[in-house]
């Protein structure tokens, strides 16, 4: 069974619909959750919906130490899905506190807590944690240099992850190129045709392309193939 979170944007939706081919899936949303219901409850490989903000701290360990407790044992990955950005003109210190807290603190208790889970159940599992970063961590194009520094922190943190507790966690991150989202749609027809002229293949990627390699990363990938950043931006970020 695999968790989502931050399964209700457009990457979101396509992450889900490519991993209900095969497998069980529980997904986590707040903004849209209503959209996520009307999509996807019906579905038989769908367990559950839960709806959550991330941003609360209080809510969001309850949700861990008590809501998520019934499927614990069952999860075998974790796909994190979620991303503040901001304007550079709301450039205060208490916005960029707000982008650091949902981009990289809440990672952070999410990789320790599964974490001390598989360390509790004394067994080494082939757990699996894909995050989706972007390719603004090399190609430093991003609307805000605090959520590109975000997104760089938490490729450390999975690199940290993946080569000291290896035997319990293969973490992996995918960074995509620029697509249509509901976080790129302010900018995206303005920077849209220039991206395309910047990318080797000549276009943008699209949502389904991203989700083609997390569900490969989330399921078949080898177990040696882990603390790794896999571009999927038509070769943007070479």
């Amino acid at each position: 069974m695999i968790l989502i979170i931050g399964g209700s944007g457009v990457l979101g939706n396509e992450i889900i619909s490519h991993l209900l081919t095969t497998d069980d899936v529980l997904i986590l949303c707040n903004n849209r959750h209503e959209e996520v219901l009307k999509k996807f409850s019906r579905n038989i490989h769908v367990k559950e919906i839960f709806k959550l903000n991330l941003e609360n701290s209080k809510d969001f360990k309850y949700f861990l130490d008590f809501t998520l407790k019934k499927h614990l044992k069952n999860i075998t990955g974790v796909v994190l899905n979620y991303a503040k950005t901001m304007n550079n003109d709301k450039n205060s210190l208490n916005e960029i506190k707000k982008l650091f807290h949902l981009n990289y603190s809440v990672t952070a208790i999410i990789y320790n807590f599964f974490l001390i889970h598989l360390k509790q159940l004394k067994k080494h599992k082939d757990f699996r944690i894909v995050n989706i970063l972007s390719n603004s961590i090399r190609t430093l194009n991003a609307s805000s240099q605090h959520y590109i520094a975000s997104k760089s922190a938490v490729e450390s943190l999975s690199k940290f992850y993946a080569k000291n507790y290896g035997k319990y966690l293969i973490v992996n991150n995918v960074a995509p190129g620029l697509m249509f989202s509901n976080m790129t749609k302010a900018r995206f027809k303005n920077v849209a045709k220039d991206i395309s002229k910047k990318t080797p293949i000549g276009r943008l990627i699209n949502p389904s392309e991203v989700a083609e390699v997390v569900r490969y990363l989330i399921k078949d990938s080898p177990v040696a193939l882990t603390g790794q950043t896999i571009f999927v931006d038509g070769g943007r970020s070479i």
